[in-house]
């Protein structure tokens, strides 16, 4: 369910209606012109959800909006009304100079989740800015294609951006990450080997297949690392692989 942060007077007011959706067309438009970006944002976000397309042209404005969930939320708010070209305007935006834009890019695209970004975000991934290296991972994860499982794997490999690579894979749930993401379990780096764990209970492992079993113990040799959080990515990791069907 989403939260929606309104100040105190609109929580007030509003709090039942906004929680279940139900601002009208015309209350939604007012605060697109709200002093608070929290405001602003979560209104166009709940316009772009019921595709009003009537609401193009002041959504649109917000593209320009000072804050940047603001701007984020207004491109995909336009994309759901139908704004296509907003989604190819993104996708052109991973290749500029400015790393804030990619990043932004990248970002929003994740957001959309779709699966058409896929081969622009991936050579976006082309690049040393470890910033926006994590950004296009963590996108790549969202749109969920096994294509930008080589790239992602090769991240790892080469140290770039490994935890959010990992993360990635996870949502993906290809199992031919698994090799890499049980190396990774063994990273210096806690974050590495904590999203390594998590990714590792999210594949789709065949059926009959002894792969899950492998993942098991390597998982439970975990179990007494030094890291808390490690600790508690694997409990959970371990949970969830020997309770599901």
């Amino acid at each position: 369910m989403t939260v929606f942060s309104l100040n105190i007077s609109m929580q007030n007011q509003l709090n039942n209606r906004v929680d279940r959706r139900e601002l009208t067309y015309e209350q939604l438009v007012l605060y697109l012109d709200h002093t608070d970006a929290e405001v602003r944002s979560d209104a166009t976000e709940i316009l772009g959800c019921q595709r009003e397309v009537k609401a193009v042209s002041m959504v649109r404005s917000l593209l320009k909006d000072p804050e940047k969930q603001v701007r984020i939320q207004a491109a995909l708010a336009l994309i759901r009304m139908g704004e296509e070209h907003i989604l190819q305007d993104l996708m052109k935006s991973l290749g500029h100079p400015d790393s804030n834009v990619v990043v932004g890019a990248a970002l929003t695209l994740g957001r959309l989740e779709d699966e058409r970004a896929t081969c622009s975000l991936l050579n976006a991934f082309a690049t040393d800015d470890p910033e926006v290296g994590a950004a296009v991972a963590w996108a790549l994860g969202q749109c969920k294609s096994a294509f930008a499982l080589p790239l992602l794997i090769l991240a790892i490999q080469h140290h770039f951006v490994p935890a959010n690579a990992c993360e990635a894979l996870g949502k993906i749930g290809d199992v031919r990450a698994l090799r890499v993401l049980l190396d990774a379990l063994k990273f210096q780096d806690e974050d590495v080997r904590a999203y390594a764990a998590r990714a590792l209970s999210l594949l789709k492992f065949e059926k009959d297949s002894d792969q899950k079993e492998v993942v098991v113990a390597a998982l439970q040799t975990l179990l007494p690392d030094r890291s808390r959080k490690v600790r508690m990515c694997v409990a959970v990791s371990l949970y969830q692989l020997n309770h599901e069907a």
